[in-house]
């Protein structure tokens, strides 16, 4: 009998521990029910405040263990916030000290809405919200700043779950809402490009962060003064790989945000046309519909240098029955590209008919394999292998440089004013001297030049 009570006592004392783990077990959730769950009340709560779906979805997993947490279940409390400025019902927990006060709250959708006037009505947040909502790095980053959570690699964290679980895709659906589009099957395009995101030509301030694609070619968004040699590096892509699959000859780091795409484009579009939008070029057309440059040329019967008109519409497929109607800076843009190609400025383009004077100009003739049209306009009949690329569109434009004049006794002095992405190093490659010489010649110690700078340029004598 006595045997029997112990045995009694002993399966008790089995069940009041191990009841709560069944219980939890029955009730916990995985992240991917957390996020279904919780998805359109973190879409609702940023067309709201702007706090970015992304975000709220990162931190309420990351704060909660995707609901599963001891303030999730016990107070609805799904963002770790505590007592401070709170009248509300409270309950203690032991986090960073025994027995803190944390807000507790009766529904958790309560919790969501309090999390979003919590980051919106609070100064020291303000910041953030200067941010794009797309830019989910900086958002996450700012809330380490502004003291969010004391784990020194909280930011990390919540970038990690954002591009594991795609959480991006939440806040494209609700910037396209705020922009009254229809949503409907949003989530399902995510999910059929899985595990990469898929934006098919969205405004440059829909592009999302890190890697994404576009006519199944991978690209990211880099802002400006980003380092070309430095995004090669991090992707594994040699520089002279990275500019050749971006239709660019130069290296210069952008002066505007730009799309740089890590893989190879297409030749054909993912779209069938393209209708050109005021202050869009053949080259950003390429980039936002990743077809090479080469390609959209082809397609169009356009010559490189051409620019479409407005309104005007391009073929991505196939090849059109005409060229379309261009901008009037056209024959500029055509002849300008040429020079930057062959070497020939737009004089001696002009005049090229006329310029067969010596044995050696027509050897130059034969090798640049020129023709002249009835308009006097040099056309290249078979490009040269770079004819698909142009110098960088996105540096900011500055004051055309003239080609020095060669003197064998005298170098000309000319004179360039330092713009964004300018170094030594690439100044002294444009002009053929070297980076001592600019050093010497104004009177440098160090590397660093800074924009607006007028430096002295001497071209070595011949």
């Amino acid at each position: 009998m006595h045997q029997g009570k112990r045995n009694a006592v002993w399966i008790c004392c089995l069940l009041c521990c191990i009841w709560p783990v069944l219980v939890s077990a029955q009730a916990s959730f995985t992240t991917q029910q957390y996020i279904e769950q919780y998805k359109n009340l973190a879409i609702a709560e940023m067309l709201r405040t702007g706090v970015p779906a992304s975000i709220s979805l990162a931190q309420a997993i990351v704060e909660s263990q995707s609901g599963n947490g001891w303030l999730a279940r016990n107070a609805n409390n799904h963002f770790g916030i505590k007592c401070k400025n709170w009248t509300g019902a409270t309950i203690t927990y032991n986090d960073d000290q025994p027995n803190e006060c944390f807000r507790k709250y009766a529904t958790a959708a309560d919790s969501w809405r309090d999390h979003s006037d919590f980051l919106r009505q609070n100064a020291r947040y303000a910041f953030l919200f200067q941010y794009p909502p797309t830019d989910y790095q900086h958002w996450a980053y700012g809330l380490k700043q502004a003291g969010y959570a004391t784990n020194p690699a909280y930011a990390q964290m919540l970038i990690k779950v954002i591009e594991d679980y795609h959480l991006q895709q939440y806040t494209l659906e609700a910037l396209a809402l705020q922009k009254g589009q229809d949503t409907s099957g949003m989530a399902a395009a995510w999910a059929a490009n899985y595990p990469s995101a898929t934006v098919q030509n969205p405004s440059s301030g829909s592009y999302p962060s890190g890697v994404f694609t576009i006519n199944h070619r991978k690209v990211i968004y880099v802002p400006a003064g980003t380092s070309l040699l430095t995004l090669a590096h991090q992707y594994g892509i040699k520089l002279r790989r990275l500019l050749q699959d971006n239709d660019l000859t130069s290296d210069a780091s952008p002066a505007q945000p730009m799309l740089i795409f890590l893989q190879t484009k297409k030749k054909t579009g993912a779209h069938l046309s393209h209708t050109v939008q005021p202050g869009e070029t053949m080259y950003s057309i390429a980039q936002q519909e990743g077809i090479r440059l080469k390609w959209l040329y082809k397609r169009n019967r356009m010559q490189p240098g051409d620019e479409p008109a407005v309104g005007e519409t391009l073929v991505l497929r196939g090849e059109a029955s005409h060229p379309p109607r261009l901008a009037q800076a056209s024959h500029h843009n055509r002849t300008g590209l040429l020079s930057a190609l062959t070497g020939v400025s737009n004089e001696d383009t002009a005049n090229s008919a006329s310029s067969v004077t010596s044995t050696s100009g027509g050897k130059q003739a034969d090798q640049t394999a020129t023709q002249t049209d009835t308009a006097g306009v040099t056309q290249i009949s078979e490009p040269p292998s770079s004819s698909d690329r142009v110098p960088n569109p996105w540096k900011q434009p500055a004051q055309a440089q003239p080609v020095p004049t060669r003197s064998a006794s005298h170098p000309q002095r000319i004179y360039h004013t330092v713009v964004a992405g300018d170094t030594l190093y690439s100044l002294a490659r444009k002009y053929r001297v070297t980076v001592q010489q600019l050093k010497q010649w104004n009177h440098l110690s160090g590397d660093a030049i800074r924009t607006g700078q007028q430096l002295v340029i001497y071209s070595p004598a011949q």
